[in-house]
């Protein structure tokens, strides 16, 4: 699970805990112990949710090398597209062939 996500849930499972161990204390100074409830629903949430925004990045990830494979691939053959009109025609001809004059 991402650090952004776990950093919070292991926080709150410490207050949990530290509540937990003083509520008799706690209540007789008036604390609303159903913050307890409310944080262990929340961790068990953010911990599913957490585990569902790792499995679509790594699926994200494998899209992203195929991409950039391709992107590779399309890079190099225009390289060698523009370079080979660049070098078979004059320079005010490259236009008509899809190669801009940037000059």
């Amino acid at each position: 699970m991402n650090k952004i996500y776990s950093d919070p849930i292991e926080k709150a499972q410490l207050l949990i805990e530290g509540l937990k161990k003083n509520r008799s204390y706690l209540e007789a100074k008036g604390y609303d112990l159903s913050v307890i409830e409310r944080l262990e629903k929340a961790c068990e949430e953010m911990a599913r949710e957490g585990e569902a925004v790792a499995a679509e990045e790594e699926a994200l990830s494998k899209h992203r090398v195929k991409c950039h494979t391709i992107l590779n691939g399309l890079k190099r053959d225009l390289y060698a597209g523009k370079n080979a009109i660049k070098s078979m025609f004059d320079q005010e001809q490259w236009n008509q062939y899809g190669v801009p004059d940037k000059r």
